[in-house]
């Protein structure tokens, strides 16, 4: 569970900085998709502790790929209305519940044991969504420009404050999260 948060923590930036100065956004989240499907497939021969290890810390660090280039599409698509964003994001949690619901009523119907399963036909489906994704805006060079003056806010003690604050609330989520599942779990 660990390894999950770590690359929580360190993935967003990696892949922010590939799309802002290497790859198109769109290429990052198909990237992404592709290989956090492709690394989770792993788990179906996982018969060991450290090849599931592996395979869930190459999946998280994929998977944290994707929805901050995601949430940036979306709002470079809706420049000229950014009062949409709270209607996409009101259907995401719909959505979010639906599955959520549908997916442990299913689990609690035919069993555990089809959870990996039902993750990779999920990974694969939003793998296959990716194709239909469009990026409107700036180019990788004018995103350059943007982000050279960016980095002139890093020059700001109260910037690496924050960062530091946010870094240590993520990172805060990982043992909150894993000694919860462990408490509900032994109940």
């Amino acid at each position: 569970m660990a390894l999950l948060y770590f690359t929580k923590v360190i993935a967003p930036s990696v892949w922010g900085w590939l799309a802002d100065n290497k790859i198109d956004r769109v290429k990052v989240v198909q990237l992404g998709t592709f290989l956090s499907l492709a690394s989770f497939s792993l788990v179906f021969l996982s018969h060991s502790l450290i090849l599931l290890a592996c395979m869930m810390f190459l999946f998280s660090f994929f998977w944290n790929a994707i929805l901050p280039q995601l949430e940036a599409i979306t709002l470079s698509a809706l420049q000229e209305n950014p009062d949409r964003y709270s209607k996409i994001r009101l259907w995401g949690s719909i959505g979010f519940i639906a599955a959520t619901m549908g997916g442990g009523y299913y689990l609690d119907r035919f069993g555990i044991h089809y959870l990996p399963t039902l993750c990779f036909c999920g990974a694969g489906l939003l793998a296959a969504c990716t194709f239909g994704l469009k990026i409107k805006g700036r180019t990788l060079e004018a995103r350059a420009r943007k982000v050279d003056r960016f980095r002139q806010y890093f020059k700001c003690r109260e910037v690496w404050c924050f960062i530091l604050v946010c870094f240590f609330m993520q990172l805060s989520f990982g043992p909150y999260y894993s000694f919860m599942y462990i408490l509900i779990e032994g109940k």
